[in-house]
C-alpha cells in the first residue's frame, strides 16, 4: 500500500470505530501513532463481528509497512507475520486495499 493511499482511507475511515457499509464493517483505528489495524469485520448472528481480516501496518516516514494478519472467520483461524509469511501478508493487504478502495468508490 502506497502512504497516499492509507492517508486517503485515513480521510474517510479514521474514527477507531467500525463502520457498516454495504457489505460489512470497516474499520481502521490506531494502536498508537505509528501502528494502525486496517479490518474487515462480518456481522455474526448475535450482533457480533468477526474481523476477516485484520492487518496491522506500521507507518513509517515513507512507507506503508504490513506486520502481520488475523483472520478469525477463516476455518482454521489465519494468523501469521511479516517474517513468516511476507508475500502471503502483502497479498492479503492488497486485496484488503481493493476492497476498501472499491466501497469508498461506490
Amino acid at each position: 500500500m502506497k502512504l497516499a493511499t492509507f492517508k486517503e482511507l485515513r480521510k474517510h475511515f479514521d474514527t477507531d470505530e467500525k463502520r457498516f457499509i454495504k457489505d460489512g464493517y470497516y474499520r481502521l483505528r490506531a494502536a498508537d501513532e505509528r501502528v494502525y489495524e486496517l479490518a474487515y469485520l462480518e456481522a455474526g448472528p448475535c450482533g457480533d463481528t468477526t474481523v476477516h481480516p485484520q492487518i496491522t501496518l506500521e507507518i513509517t516516514n515513507d512507507a506503508v509497512v504490513p506486520l502481520k494478519l488475523l483472520d478469525m472467520a477463516a476455518a482454521p483461524v489465519v494468523r501469521f507475520s511479516r517474517e513468516e509469511s511476507l508475500e502471503e501478508l502483502e497479498q492479503a493487504l492488497d486485496s484488503l486495499e481493493a476492497r476498501f478502495l472499491q466501497v469508498l468508490s461506490h
